[in-house]
């Protein structure tokens, strides 16, 4: 992303509202970045390539958590 990177863009969306479901893909995913997301507080992390059924499952398990 031209600018800012997707964990700052993470930790920006938590400032403005810690109950915002967050989903972070990246082309360029570590075990080390997928600490650092979940830390933000991102609901799941997933590199790719990826599976479309288990990212639609995380989405609903992210979205049913905040109800």
């Amino acid at each position: 992303m031209p600018g800012i990177g997707g964990l700052e863009t993470l930790k920006r969306i938590k400032e403005f509202d810690k109950n915002i479901v967050v989903i972070v893909v990246t082309a360029f995913g570590s075990v080390e970045t997928e600490k650092k997301a979940r830390d933000l507080g991102a609901s799941a992390f997933f590199s790719k390539p990826f599976e479309i059924p288990i990212l639609l499952s995380r989405v609903k398990e992210s979205l049913a958590s905040k109800c």
